[in-house]
């Protein structure tokens, strides 16, 4: 469903893997339709999803459209009889995801949002460090996505209305916050406290709506003492990591990382692919590069696309929980429900063990 950049990666990771058929499309805009089929060959095309969903020979199926048609787009799946990979993220609240992954559960079909830079090679290294005990003790990460000026107009408007699901925290600040959890291992988290910005709603286009956060920033502490700060923001008056332009020309700077650090060392992941490890050493560190992850099997370096679509299809064929589980959506979902009401409020917010229980019973621990 859609055929946006996302939906573009992910047909290229599907097409790749073997014994899978890349059988309908379906997006209203024809043109991007039509350069879809194009890309990919020759398959049903349809300009409405529920047509697809009611017509089409289907087993599985992507859905890559605005965030605020998530849960539905899912719930009718479900009821088509499909498997189900979203991307990101998995809803617009915990409640809706909550109603995802019981019908999913209900339906003993497999439920796996997207989040492709879990399977980067960096990720999967900096993990491995954390979880056998190389950094000693993980006690804090550091996460931040930060651009100059990102100004969505048009099919993207959508990004920066907070009635259709956008703002920079459901957009960037998912991956951010995302990947240092996941290098963390995932804990429950328990309090977060956040700052939610909408600062350059004057640089929006006439009559668009422009009212989502554009700039966040906040802390994550966790079941296990462990805590996550992150940054995140589509537009921030900083001059990033290069010089400033003495020609007054204007200069548009990004950045993206995730620190970790323990007891023994750190990991460092770069633009969600390259890093470092950082070693502790009495008076000082030592840097290396994080080797490549390359998993038993695998002959060569395997793009993180085509990682994650291997992972649902072995979540479909072997009946296990994908990497990207039900489960840990709905904990994503209530860090960030709880990071936007801490920002509504301007006080912590506290996310109490018996809510997750009685949201989701078959997630209790």
């Amino acid at each position: 469903m859609g055929t946006s950049y996302p939906c573009l990666r992910h047909g290229e990771a599907f097409q790749a893997l073997k014994g899978v058929q890349l059988a309908a499309v379906a997006d209203p805009n024809d043109k991007r339709r039509k350069e879809f089929v194009r890309k990919f060959g020759a398959m049903e095309e349809y300009l409405d999803y529920h047509d697809m969903l009611a017509k089409a020979k289907l087993d599985a199926v992507v859905i890559g459209l605005p965030t605020g048609m998530h849960a539905q787009a899912c719930m009718e799946s479900f009821d088509a009889g499909l498997h189900v990979m979203c991307e990101k993220p998995p809803t617009t609240t915990t409640g809706e995801m909550t109603r995802v992954a019981r019908k999913a559960q209900q339906s003993g079909l497999t439920y796996m949002f997207c989040r492709q830079f879990r399977f980067s090679n960096a990720s999967l290294r900096a993990r491995e460090l954390a979880s056998s005990g190389r950094l000693g003790k993980v006690y804090h990460a550091d996460a931040k996505w930060v651009r100059t000026r990102f100004l969505p107009t048009g099919a993207g408007s959508w990004r920066v209305s907070r009635k259709e699901g956008g703002g920079v925290l459901l957009d960037l600040g998912i991956h951010a916050i995302d990947e240092a959890w996941f290098v963390l291992g995932c804990p429950r988290p328990v309090e977060v406290m956040a700052g939610l910005h909408c600062a350059f709603s004057h640089f929006a286009a006439r009559g668009q709506d422009y009212s989502a956060d554009d700039a966040t920033v906040g802390m994550i502490r966790f079941e296990n003492g462990a805590t996550l700060h992150f940054a995140v923001s589509f537009s921030l008056n900083w001059p990033g990591t290069l010089p400033l332009t003495s020609d007054g020309k204007p200069m548009n700077a990004e950045l993206r990382e995730t620190m970790i650090y323990g007891t023994h060392g750190g990991a460092q992941i770069c633009n969600g692919n390259g890093g470092q490890q950082i070693i502790s050493l009495r008076r000082g560190v030592r840097l290396c590069p994080i080797p490549a992850w390359q998993p038993t099997g695998d002959t060569a370096p395997v793009p993180m696309f085509v990682r994650q679509a291997k992972d649902f299809l072995r979540a479909i064929r072997e009946g296990v929980t994908p990497t990207n589980s039900a489960e840990q959506a709905v904990m994503l979902m209530q860090m960030l429900d709880a990071l936007r009401k801490s920002g509504d409020t301007r006080r912590s917010v506290r996310i109490r063990k018996f809510e997750q229980r009685n949201a989701f019973p078959a997630f209790a621990h």
